[in-house]
């Protein structure tokens, strides 16, 4: 018995650990005041099954403020239009920020950066507006419930181990 509960403890832990989930990108940024605009806030959160599929050099990755992807997005313009671009290029990872004050900011970060979980900020003496992107995975409901039947797998045969251990009754 306790071999199978180590057997269903091991499963459901690598089940939960090894399957993909989708991916939170959070970018912020503070602009700087123009004769336009004051200083304000640019913002999005946008979530993806994957990474973002950019390629070095490959086509622009678009989407547009109402697209389901994108959870939230301030300051972005509410036009017809794209409002946030990604782009891989030979050397940097970019991001371009349609804002609602009719000026398109871009946002250089190291390369890789839209493919890689963490927080990461934009590359210094390239941009004017400072920015961070964060990214960060977003566990599925059935992911979490795997690695809680596996972490109760696991304190089950811990516990029948002791019970075993000190002779005591596991009725």
């Amino acid at each position: 018995m306790l071999t199978f509960l180590k057997c269903c403890a091991t499963l459901c832990l690598a089940a939960g650990v090894s399957s993909a989930s989708p991916v939170l990108y959070t970018f912020t940024a503070t602009t700087r005041a123009t004769l336009n605009s004051p200083a304000h806030l640019e913002m999005f959160r946008l979530q993806l099954p994957d990474f973002m599929p950019v390629v070095e050099g490959g086509p622009l990755v678009s989407f547009f403020h109402t697209s389901p992807e994108v959870l939230a997005c301030v300051a972005c313009q509410t036009t017809n239009i794209p409002v946030l671009h990604f782009l891989r290029g030979a050397t940097s990872d970019l991001v371009q920020f349609a804002d609602d004050d009719g000026t398109t900011r871009l946002f250089t970060f190291s390369f890789g950066a839209l493919s890689d979980f963490g927080t990461h900020s934009t590359l210094a003496g390239i941009n004017v507006e400072r920015g961070t992107l964060v990214v960060a995975p977003v566990p599925e409901p059935s992911t979490l419930a795997l690695f809680l039947l596996g972490i109760s797998a696991l304190a089950g045969s811990l516990y029948a181990r002791r019970a075993d251990r000190d002779g005591r009754s596991r009725t």
